[in-house]
């Protein structure tokens, strides 16, 4: 057999890969790795565990390329050599790979909270954020949900706060938990490139205030148009509950409301969609300088 050593350096990362994922099949569902995995669908153990999983080959890429904490990856048995290659975890940095196992797919659809599964899953870490000791850049913009309960809803408004370029979303701790299954795949990768906060709105508003947010609260009766709002140095939107919109108590803790104009016949905005266009006409006079300051501005 030729010497490993003696295998090109660029070669030796995509052999060592397919030797990583050449261990036995892991088979029984009472595995204890794959019960602890399993176990990861309910919130709870999350916390327990400070763990939370990732599925499907190109968000668990993504999860990889951030440069996010992995404990390991599960890759289905019956899936080509070359498709599973690419998600075991290549640390090009050490050149070390992270823990890969080869599992039966019936097993692994065990862990998965989908009909069929991807074909990979992730055992991701769980970041430690600390609100209180959060400091914001200069010019910030920032999404603060209130009560979200949809984990898609919630995993959707993640991804177009980063797609805007937002600086952080801040959540209730009665919003949807954003690391169930659900919110992470509805996040599309978004959740491993913005930082979310979770913490009381009696500590979330009065800290934005005191680093001179301008804090505006959504609201079917809000005092100005999302479209005649100037936008400040530090912006803060607040979005709420699917039904019953942002808190009164919230909102009373919010500098201004806005609203979005519709139909006369229209009840109401998805709460997704309302962030989106919120969001949006905010970084739109950021960047062409219609508001207080500009997004690139000193």
């Amino acid at each position: 057999m030729d010497d490993p050593r003696s295998v090109p350096r660029k070669s030796r990362k995509t052999s060592d890969a397919v030797m990583e994922l050449q261990r036995p099949v892991i088979v029984s569902r009472q595995n204890a790795l794959i019960k602890k995995a399993r176990s990861l669908r309910q919130k709870k153990f999350r916390e327990r565990h400070r763990a939370f999983l990732v599925e499907g080959p190109r968000t668990v890429v993504e999860l990889l390329r951030s440069g996010w904490g992995v404990s390991c990856v599960l890759c289905d048995s019956m899936e080509t050599a070359e498709k599973s290659n690419s998600c075991t975890g290549w640390d090009a940095s050490s050149r070390t790979l992270r823990p890969a196992y080869s599992v039966r797919s019936d097993v692994l659809a065990t862990i998965s909270d989908v009909a069929t599964h991807q074909g990979v899953i992730a055992v991701a870490d769980m970041p430690v954020r600390d609100f209180s000791q959060w400091c914001p850049p200069r010019n910030s913009l920032v999404l603060v949900l209130d009560g979200i309960q949809d984990p898609g809803n919630f995993g959707t408004i993640v991804r177009t706060a980063h797609a805007l370029g937002m600086d952080a979303v801040l959540a209730t701790p009665d919003s949807a938990d954003c690391y169930s299954p659900k919110c992470v795949r509805a996040t599309a990768g978004s959740l491993f490139h913005i930082p979310v906060f979770v913490a009381p709105a009696m500590e979330l508003l009065p800290k934005l205030t005191r680093e001179a947010f301008q804090t505006v609260a959504a609201s079917v009766e809000g005092a100005r148009s999302v479209t005649d709002m100037h936008w400040q140095r530090r912006v803060a939107i607040i979005v709420g509950h699917e039904t019953e919109g942002v808190r009164p108590g919230t909102i009373s803790l919010a500098a201004e409301t806005v609203r979005i104009p519709m139909s006369e016949s229209a009840e109401s905005l998805n709460v997704g969609a309302a962030a989106a266009v919120l969001m949006w006409e905010a970084v739109r006079q950021w960047d062409t300088g219609m508001g207080h300051i500009s997004r690139s501005a000193e």
